[in-house]
């Protein structure tokens, strides 16, 4: 079998090409058919007026038609971004969720940026992108896995898959527990930022010490979470380390001036506990799959004659994918009805509601189109890479054996 620094350099070969192909050639050919059929839009469609460029006509513009998507515009609702001495920036805030950096002019009709790196580096972006990173480990880590055991059910390659299956492992053991660092800052971010999204995670109307549940429903019309069971202060716990925290609910937060745009009654709020709550259990079922992997791994192999664990460490990269899907929908979902969320540490006046987040200068049939364009785009790149993966993977490791045999039998 071809040792780890034989495999490398045509591993290296192969990301050069994809990256040439993905990162060269196919923007290339994307920005060569922009520029010749619809150059402006290509381009921004960016407002000109006497020689100075303003911003683009499609971001920041206001609309009530309902027949129109919500956008996703960054910071504030403004369509021109200026510098402290008024000059125009093409640019947005890197987080919708604690904007920073900025404030607002004085007639409060555009948001001046006063500290790009303040902006850059708001409150959450290291604990949303060592969460997110740690995330792709474990994903990385399962992949591997789930290939090692397709081998031992087939019975094929089976030293490579037991070092792929070890190997595999141990990375997600280590960075699975990595990821309870990660969340709990994550979540002492939400506590701290965004409390409305706070008590949504866990159904919570009342102020009160948040008790941590497995599972639930939450009843909105009566405003009360339905369990069999729940640790009281279990969630203070884990985000504070006393068993005796209380966070503002819902009501009471409706109530202050900073959220007042906020309605418990129609706040998706079931919705959201339920996705948070589906990321807690696949997450779950990541250490106990992980953990009985890398247990019947070390001891003697016994994974090799256990064809139920074998199917289960098969199917295991869709927990890492549920949950991280499960993640995505409780961080977009639960900052609503915000599309700019005024965080606790937000610029005063910075903030954006959702049903204003909209441009009026793309119509509905040109969002429908981009949006089908993309799909068609990313599948195609899906399947040639699944098509790619399944045939090395079929292929299985190269024996230098097996190839020289192969070669001689050739030369007779």
């Amino acid at each position: 079998m071809k040792t780890l620094k034989e495999v490398l350099p045509r591993a290296a070969v192969i990301f050069v090409i994809f990256a040439i192909l993905t990162g060269l050639v196919y923007t290339g050919v994307l920005t060569g058919i922009g520029q010749l059929i619809f150059p402006n839009q290509a381009n921004g469609s960016i407002i000109e007026i006497d020689g100075k460029k303003y911003g683009s006509a499609l971001l920041g513009q206001q609309y009530t038609d309902e027949a129109h998507m919500w956008g996703r515009i960054m910071n504030i609702d403004v369509s021109t971004y200026t510098d402290e001495e008024g000059n125009p920036l093409l640019y947005a805030g890197p987080s919708n969720k604690t904007p920073a950096g900025a404030e607002l002019s004085a007639d409060g009709s555009k948001a001046v940026i006063t500290d790009f790196l303040t902006a850059a580096m708001n409150p959450s972006v290291w604990p949303r992108y060592s969460h997110t990173i740690v995330a792709v480990l474990i994903m990385g880590a399962f992949v591997a896995m789930a290939v090692s055991a397709w081998y031992l059910i087939k019975n094929r390659h089976k030293e490579f898959a037991m070092k792929t299956m070890k190997l595999g492992a141990v990375v997600g053991i280590v960075v699975s527990c990595v990821m309870l660092v990660t969340a709990h800052s994550s979540a002492v971010t939400v506590a701290e930022e965004q409390p409305t999204k706070l008590a949504m995670m866990e159904g919570m109307y009342d102020s009160e010490v948040p008790p941590l549940y497995a599972f639930g429903w939450v009843d909105e019309e009566n405003q009360k979470v339905i369990t069999p069971f729940s640790i009281p202060g279990g969630t203070s716990f884990l985000a504070t380390g006393t068993w005796d925290t209380e966070y503002q609910g819902l009501n009471s937060l409706a109530e202050t001036e900073q959220y007042g745009a906020l309605d418990p009654e129609t706040a998706p709020v079931n919705f959201v506990f339920q996705t948070y709550h589906l990321m807690v259990a696949m997450y779950g079922l990541i250490m106990l799959t992980v953990i009985l992997a890398l247990v019947f791994t070390l001891r003697g192999g016994k994974i090799q004659n256990m064809k139920w664990l074998q199917r289960l460490v098969l199917i295991s990269p869709v927990f890492p994918l549920v949950a991280i899907q499960a993640g995505w929908f409780t961080a977009e979902v639960g900052r609503q009805p915000w599309v700019v969320y005024p965080s606790a540490t937000s610029p005063e006046g910075v903030s954006l509601l959702t049903n204003e987040g909209v441009s009026q200068s793309v119509s509905a049939p040109e969002l429908v189109i981009t949006m089908v364009l993309f799909l068609v785009v990313y599948a195609f790149l899906m399947v040639a890479w699944a098509r790619t993966m399944g045939r090395f993977i079929k292929e299985g490791p190269v024996v230098e054996g097996a190839a020289a045999a192969d070669a001689a039998a050739v030369a007779v």
